[in-house]
């Protein structure tokens, strides 16, 4: 009997388990390939749901293969804990995970550099290509397949070349993505990013234009929600137009666009909420305020009395929703900008007095509205608000469609035939 073809899937959580979720669940429901998912710190709980029993593992599940180095790496992984320690994963996944990361480190560099460069860097020091390899070897896939995280994904891409194995990457987001990409095959989700891997020097690897399935999915979402309905609940008029502030975490960039430092919230609300008054007074436009998970809405209390005319909806609307209703986008950085503009919708963003460098080089081009500082801003909102038109339902020149049955299709071929 012929051993069906494998799949390993190595990936961090969050976006990055959205992706290789959706790419996985294909998998699952064609049934022509085998798959393993290595679930790397919020990636185990976020995906060991979904699958059958065995198809997703952490990685201490993996210890057995570091029998002879056990001691070392769950005592290192012991300590390095206190300091890196996140409730919401587990101890035991965060201990092996550090610890084997440590190990290698200093398996490659030495104990006295290996700490020194972790002292400097952080856990961007990581490269386990020495640990990843144990558990390719092990698991035997036929393709490896990962986002763009450093550390682990990058980690694993270099160890499954040395072994042979034919490598997929699947990029998020832009072609400016750090680490470097270097997978045999790369996926992209528009020309653009395919140009910007080009300038950059990729030019060995086979570069795929097939989208990128999460935003593809958020975008389906926005196209089936009742906008007429949801619009209808907040008392919003089908003639009036809205403007969706997607806020986030207030910080500084240097020129390497690295963060800096946070910035106190009236330093930049103190002047970006009197323009919304502006704009709402002059041209009766709704601002809705989205604001990020990991913000403390405490910050926008004296705004939100303030500034009554601004509706704070994550309450009532998820993401999704938001976007649906909205006509117009704001926001500095977020990814959401990604999400509205392969939606359709106008979106503007900008840059404070503040930065230094802007974390999004993507988001000063096109399709973007670009401002830099708050009074090219201003002059851009009076410019787009009376002109806002319809939407262009997906337009296909941002983000090709299909991500997923494409990517697939890849995979099956690359498992039976190689590279």
């Amino acid at each position: 009997m012929v051993s069906r073809k494998k799949i390993l899937f190595v990936t961090y959580g969050g976006g990055h388990a959205n992706i290789v979720d959706l790419i996985a669940e294909e998998i699952l429901a064609r049934g022509d390939l085998d798959f393993k998912i290595l679930a790397l710190t919020s990636a185990l709980d976020q995906l060991t749901p979904s699958y059958p029993d065995g198809s997703v593992s952490g990685i201490s599940e993996y210890s057995f293969l570091f029998n002879d180095c056990i001691e070392e790496v769950h005592s290192i992984g012991k300590t390095m804990l206190a300091s890196n320690y996140n409730p919401k994963f587990s101890k035991e996944e965060s201990i092996w995970y550090l610890g084997l990361s440590m190990y290698d480190l200093i398996q490659t560099h030495g104990r006295e550099r290996a700490y020194a460069d972790y002292k400097k860097f952080g856990r961007k020091c990581f490269k386990p290509v020495d640990t990843i390899s144990k558990i390719l070897k092990f698991e035997k896939p036929d393709v490896l397949f990962t986002t763009t995280s450093p550390r682990f994904e990058e980690a694993s891409i270099l160890a499954a070349s040395l072994l042979g194995i034919p490598t997929v990457q699947l990029l998020d987001l832009f072609g400016d993505v750090s680490p470097r990409p270097s997978a045999d095959h790369i996926v992209v989700m528009n020309k653009n990013v395919e140009e910007q891997l080009r300038s950059r020097g990729i030019t060995k690897p086979k570069i795929k234009i097939f989208g990128q399935p999460a935003i593809e999915k958020t975008v389906r979402s926005i196209q089936s929600c009742d906008r007429d309905a949801l619009r209808k609940s907040l008392k919003i008029q089908p003639q009036e137009k809205v403007l969706l502030f997607a806020s986030q975490r207030l910080v500084a960039c240097n020129e390497n666009l690295e963060i800096i430092s946070n910035i106190p919230y009236n330093l930049i609300y103190d002047k970006l909420f009197p323009i919304f008054r502006e704009m709402h007074e002059r041209y009766g436009i709704i601002f809705l305020l989205r604001t990020h998970p990991n913000e403390d809405l405490c910050e926008y209390s004296d705004y939100l009395k303030d500034f009554k005319f601004i509706k704070h909806v994550n309450g009532t609307l998820n993401l999704e929703e938001s976007l649906s209703i909205s006509d117009i986008l704001l926001t500095k950085t977020s990814t959401v900008g990604v999400e509205a503009a392969a939606a359709g919708m106008t979106v503007l963003t900008y840059m404070h007095d503040y930065d230094i460098g802007y974390s999004v080089p993507n988001y000063k081009v096109a399709p973007y509205i670009f401002s830099n500082g708050f009074r090219e801003l201003t002059t851009n909102l009076h410019a787009v608000i009376p002109s806002i038109g319809a939407r262009i339902a997906s337009p296909r020149h941002f983000i090709e469609s299909d991500c997923v049955g494409k990517t697939v299709s890849l995979l099956t071929e690359l498992a039976q035939n190689g590279i």
